[in-house]
């Protein structure tokens, strides 16, 4: 233990701007229940100041919400005052927050919500699977535990997408809405905090999932009252064991995918080649990762260019951190690019809860995929 502290503190030394996981996380967690408050304030007031940034080119409104200008407002606002090297990327334009004033600042936040003890002791239990995972061919990590704990901060791009599932939220619906957080490190995701502030209709319970690849995905669920505020209790954060095996007993086995709402042409004929499977039709790029994180699905496939770095960086994270597979069409690696026109995912993402569900869906897609050109969405 003594000689691993050493190493801590040579690390902490070594780099520049040093940033412990724990610290970082600590805030992102507040940040995004402050986000949940806030859209819960704006639902209930019944005044979202929605508006259309743009018409997309299938016809699609891209909106934002008060809600989601005041909330990415909160969110850089406090990074770049406690972790100011950190590179920032997020959903809405800062012509449209210029003009908003922060409601929650840095000196009102924690940085020991999240204890460094429960980190590295998941880190430490884990560490023979993170090796075979890290060494796997879709693997991604460190089995490094000084590595995994600290984070030089000019590596660091933040992903944030403020309010996802703003075109629901703008007519009053909540079921699909989060507010995701993600970190990648030279293109590659490590770190995520996703936040669901309506886990049952009214609002009044809420759910926030964190966590990276090393040490894994906790949750915390929490009470809320009627004005949206949290109730202050202790926090009991739960650790999610990594993905099981799934045995694939029925024959043909009929998967379980996250399915989007939107019909696009491409996507369903995938989904067809999929057969047979349960497709679950979902909300929202977070809300429909966070299903295969709750093991209520286990696949994912997205066949055209809609979804953004800032949808899936903090879900990757997470759900590798539970040693899942996340690839784009072609099997490769999504890399998060820092430049780019639009930040668009230019290759499509298949996302397996592990990898029999991952081989076993290629098998039947695969054929298809080799051939596909990955254009934007069509209905």
């Amino acid at each position: 233990m003594k000689g691993q502290r050493r190493k801590y503190k040579q690390l902490m030394k070594a780099i520049k701007h040093p940033v412990r996981l724990s610290d970082f996380l600590s805030v992102c967690v507040q940040l995004s229940e402050h986000a949940g408050t806030l859209i819960k304030k704006v639902h209930n007031s019944g005044v979202y100041g929605g508006a259309s940034k743009k018409t997309t080119d299938v016809g699609l409104e891209d909106l934002f919400t008060v809600a989601d200008i005041t909330i990415q407002k909160n969110i850089e606002h406090t990074i770049k005052q406690l972790f100011p090297y950190v590179n920032i990327v997020s959903e809405e334009d800062s012509a449209n927050t210029a003009h908003i004033k922060p409601t929650l600042h840095p000196d009102q936040l924690s940085l020991s919500l999240v204890s460094e003890s429960m980190l590295s002791k998941a880190f430490r239990s884990r560490k023979e699977q993170l090796k075979r995972y890290v060494d796997s061919e879709h693997g991604l990590g460190t089995t490094n535990e000084e590595e995994a704990l600290v984070f030089n901060q000019e590596d660091m791009q933040l992903w944030v997408d403020p309010l996802d599932g703003t075109k629901s939220f703008s007519k009053g619906g909540t079921e699909y809405v989060t507010t995701l957080i993600g970190v990648s490190i030279h293109g590659r995701p490590r770190i995520g905090v996703i936040h669901k502030p309506y886990l049952n209709q009214d609002g009044s319970k809420s759910k926030t999932y964190l966590g990276s690849i090393e040490c894994g995905l906790f949750t915390l669920e929490e009470n809320a009252d009627v004005n949206g505020d949290f109730i202050k209790q202790e926090r009991n954060y739960k650790y999610c064991e990594p993905f099981s095996l799934t045995p694939l007993i029925e024959n043909p086995y009929k998967v379980k995918i996250a399915a989007t709402l939107n019909r696009f042409s491409a996507v369903e004929h995938v989904l067809k080649s999929l057969e047979p499977n349960t497709p679950l039709r979902i909300g929202g790029a977070g809300n429909k990762c966070l299903h295969i994180l709750e093991d209520h699905a286990e696949y994912l496939i997205h066949t055209v260019q809609s979804m953004k770095y800032w949808d899936t960086c903090a879900v990757e994270a997470l759900i590798r951190g539970r040693f899942g597979i996340v690839t784009d069409k072609d099997q490769k690696p999504v890399i998060y690019k820092e430049q780019g026109p639009d930040f668009t995912i230019p290759n499509g993402v298949i996302i397996a809860s592990n990898r029999e569900v991952y081989e076993l869906c290629y098998g039947r897609v695969g054929h298809i995929l080799r051939d596909m050109k990955i254009e934007k969405a069509r209905f």
